[in-house]
């Protein structure tokens, strides 16, 4: 036994090994004191951080918890015990510490903050602010806590607030990473892509080694159609961590806009599963019932649960499902939830929400729920989970609708196609088994709005106007040059061109200088921005008379949009999937005679088509109720199809 004059030697011997990182000398040390007095709190908090920085979470929670009993007002016991409890995953409890620290010591600045930040990762978006306003009202030069506030501000779409929050932050912390994105983020969510483009190397020149920042600009020059300079950016992040899935993600995208060497886009996305996929003995087993017959359990895993292209077409397949054949769960990779996200849950027997939830914890949920068929609708697009897959949570994984091309994973044994998009020679170039539908691999939800079909505008502008609302990303030089030729020889035409990209000025000369270059002077263009409302987006169909397709990634939304306005689109069918889709669409639509095979094609469609304006007209008329009577909308019959083919490769799983 100690005497009670020798332990603050003891203490001092203790705390000198632990600040020297001689853990085991210092635990002894603290237990020898705690055997003589055990209300020696220092020793009690000082043993429960040894604990916690070994990982042994239970013992930690113990000593804070019995530190607190002895000394209700030791702010930074309260504060160990919170974060312990975090650490455990009892994120409730330890809400309710901090809770209870913050009534004990109101004055402390850091319990405030910690309040905020763990309400804030709750979902409590409200409590949170109020929180870290109590604590900035305190230390107003905490840079992390204006971070914060800045992110609770912009998800509730106060941009104004949000970016003077994040500025505020980077005034005092220059190098804080997160908010540097943040902010950058910011501007370019709000179409201020040229901003934010030199935020970022504002970010970088601060913090070079940042591979977040290098993959942020990455996405950046892709959403401004330098694939290129896109691609550098996320190999550098990869450099940098070469296990960083998201900038792998990114790279993989950037390669559907331009390359055609069909063998170097397979390898890149093997060399994904390559450092993603998990050895044979860290996969799960799974013990589903294996009755051929049974009803399904059928998982739905995106990002894209909300007003997002994806949903125009998941929509319709979950309101027409079989409830009696497949029970469907979806799993919602979605930090900001809408309408869309409403009306989707609204489809679905179960909802689970995967928003800060890492990739083991939302494997093991899906595990735990049982499902048998897990689908990803993601790929390799922002938001994804793909990770998650990597762990085979479920016996059969399949990919299907938001990517056109494969995952990489071996991991997921099959992808979604037609014989249009994928014809049989493409397997060779998959890393998954193609499951092709008959006839379309899509089906069309048509918008939850009406907007009317306009008169088709040469009739009152007495010139045709082609247009385009794909994304910046998919005009490339080869597609510029095309469009030019079309309006080279339709004199009198213009080009009116819709896309989020657009807003920023800078950005739109640089579209009137890549036209100019090909002899377009820019009073052929029009060039428009973000559009405020689906109303304004739909009825902004009724300034182009003929839609041109992007080549050789075509659109999908846009084009099913065009011809739900009356508004025909001509296609150049090309040589992977991602270039065949608009093919897919026409066909399922009845428009086959719109589909070119080369570019000469392409052009001479265009020509043809703007000088029948008799068949324009007729088009315009007609083209909304073709779609409705045609497969591309038979949401019942898509439906069926698409939960056959699960219950076949069910069966292949079970062996029947």
């Amino acid at each position: 036994m100690v005497s009670s004059q020798d332990i603050p030697s003891l203490m001092s011997q203790a705390v000198a090994h632990h600040s020297a990182g001689r853990l085991s000398q210092a635990e002894a040390l603290y237990r020898r004191v705690l055997e003589s007095d055990p209300h020696i709190v220092d020793a009690r908090y000082n043993l429960g951080i040894i604990h916690q920085s070994r990982g042994d979470g239970e013992e930690a929670i113990a000593c804070f918890r019995q530190a607190i009993e002895q000394a209700p007002d030791f702010t930074m016991a309260h504060l160990a015990l919170s974060n312990a409890l975090q650490d455990t995953d009892r994120q409730e409890e330890s809400i309710a510490c901090l809770k209870t620290l913050v009534s004990v010591a109101p004055d402390f600045p850091q319990g405030q903050f910690n309040l905020g930040f763990a309400l804030k990762g709750a979902d409590q978006g409200e409590e949170a602010e109020a929180a870290l306003k109590r604590g900035l009202a305190l230390m107003p030069d905490y840079a992390e806590a204006w971070n914060i506030l800045g992110e609770i501000q912009r998800d509730r779409g106060e941009v104004e607030a949000a970016q003077s929050s994040f500025q505020r932050a980077l005034e005092l912390k220059s190098d804080l990473s997160v908010a540097h994105i943040n902010f950058a983020t910011l501007l370019r969510d709000t179409g201020r892509l040229m901003e934010a483009e030199a935020a970022f190397s504002r970010a970088l020149d601060a913090n070079p080694d940042d591979a977040g920042l290098h993959n942020n600009l990455g996405l950046l020059l892709m959403l401004e159609g330098r694939m290129a300079e896109s691609g550098a950016a996320c190999g550098r992040a990869l450099e940098i961590m070469p296990d960083y899935a998201a900038a792998h993600s990114n790279l993989l995208l950037s390669m559907n806009y331009g390359t055609q060497d069909t063998a170097a886009v397979l390898a890149a996305h093997l060399d994904y599963g390559a450092v993603h996929d998990l050895p044979a003995g860290k996969i799960a087993a799974h013990d589903n019932d294996r009755n051929p017959e049974r009803k399904l359990k059928v998982g739905y895993v995106s990002s894209d649960l909300r007003r997002h292209s994806v949903s125009c077409f998941l929509e319709p397949l979950l309101a027409a499902h079989d409830p009696g054949s497949v029970e469907v769960t979806c799993y919602a990779e979605v930090a900001r939830p809408d309408e869309v996200t409403q009306r989707l849950q609204s489809l679905v027997a179960h909802w689970r929400s995967v928003v800060g939830m890492s990739d083991d914890a939302a494997a093991q949920l899906i595990h735990d729920d049982g499902i048998d068929i897990l689908v990803d609708l993601n790929g390799h697009t922002a938001g994804n989970r793909l990770p998650v897959f990597a762990r085979k949570p479920a016996p059969v994984q399949v990919t299907w609708l938001g990517y056109p091309n494969t995952t990489g994973l071996s991991a997921m044994e099959y992808r979604v196609v037609d014989g249009v998009t994928d014809p049989e020679e493409t397997q060779a170039t998959m890393s998954e088994r193609l499951l092709r539908l008959e006839g379309c691999f899509l089906c069309y939800g048509p918008p939850h709005t009406d907007v009317e079909v306009a008169v088709p505008p040469f009739v009152e502008n007495g010139h045709i106007t082609f247009g385009s609302f794909n994304n910046l990303s998919k005009m490339s030089d080869g597609v510029v040059a095309a469009w030019s030729k079309v309006l080279d020889a339709v004199p009198g035409s213009r080009l009116y061109l819709k896309c989020a990209q657009l807003t920023d000025e800078e950005l739109r000369k640089r579209m009137e200088e890549r036209f100019a270059g090909h002899g377009i002077p820019p009073e052929r263009l029009e060039l428009a921005g973000y559009a405020a409302s689906l109303e304004d987006h739909l009825g902004a169909y009724g300034k182009m008379d003929i839609a041109l397709d992007p080549f050789p990634y075509n659109g999908t939304t846009t084009t099913c949009e065009a011809l739900w306005m009356g508004v025909p689109v001509i296609t150049l069918e090309g040589a992977h999937h991602g270039g065949r889709v608009g093919a897919s669409l026409l066909g399922a639509a009845g428009l086959g005679e719109l589909v070119a095979g080369d570019e000469d094609s392409y052009l001479a469609l265009a020509v043809a088509l703007a000088a029948d304006t008799a068949r324009l007209k007729e088009l315009r008329a007609s083209l909304r109720e073709r779609m409705q009577a045609s497969p591309l909308t038979d949401a019942a019959a898509f439906a069926a199809k698409i939960e056959d083919a699960y219950r076949t490769i069910w069966k292949t799983w079970v062996g029947k």
